[in-house]
């Protein structure tokens, strides 16, 4: 009798342990999901989010935001002619490319020279980057949708001037959305560090 006692006290002991160890590995997990929402700067009440949009990608097959449905989304605005931080940002981007090959990982790159970077341009630089349309879209379209996603989706640059033709954004800023197309983070594109960062947002946001 007192051996099935201390049989079952050991056995229920063990139990409580396990217990109270997933019930800590939960804890931390969420501690370690912990990822910022954005808020707008012009309104401290709206959390940044993707907005609708009807662009063409760099087959000149038009895309909308559906296109990002429940995938988590890396952002970029750049343009093929660029000889500064674009390349720079692209060749870091394809490092995050080819290290996170989830397919529910999805790339948007937005032009912001639309006059020159037609779907045929863009089509070409994707080649020479050598990714996959499936996973990365390199989109051009009307330069006021292109802007108003960058400027009052994003607010990544808030210089505007009254000439739309000397209008220009040039950032290195990276956006990474998660499944439901909220801004969950800001990255330098230049930087490695910086980088490295956006790749453990994404991995986290992929647990979510």
């Amino acid at each position: 009798m007192k051996f099935k006692f201390l049989m079952y006290t050991g056995i229920c002991a063990v139990l409580m342990v396990l217990f109270w160890a997933l019930v800590n590995f939960y804890t931390n997990e969420q501690k370690q999901l912990k990822i910022p929402y954005y808020t707008s700067r012009v309104n401290a009440e709206r959390y940044l989010k993707i907005t609708p949009f009807a662009l063409l990608n760099q087959n000149g097959k038009t895309i909308n935001q559906n296109r990002i449905h429940s995938k988590i989304t890396v952002i970029e605005f750049f343009f093929t002619t660029c000889k500064s931080i674009c390349p720079i940002m692209n060749k870091h981007l394809k490092e995050v490319y080819q290290q996170l090959s989830d397919t529910s990982i999805h790339f948007l790159s937005f032009t912001v020279d639309p006059e020159r970077d037609t779907p045929e341009q863009l089509q070409g630089y994707a080649k020479q980057l050598g990714v996959n349309e499936s996973r990365w879209d390199f989109v051009t379209g009307s330069k006021s949708q292109l802007y108003a996603l960058a400027r009052h989706c994003f607010e990544l640059d808030s210089n505007v001037v009254d000439n739309e033709h000397e209008d220009f954004i040039h950032t290195q800023q990276i956006v990474v959305l998660d499944r439901q197309g909220f801004v969950r983070g800001y990255f330098d594109g230049t930087n490695a560090s910086a980088m490295d960062s956006l790749k453990q947002c994404v991995i986290q946001l992929l647990k979510l």
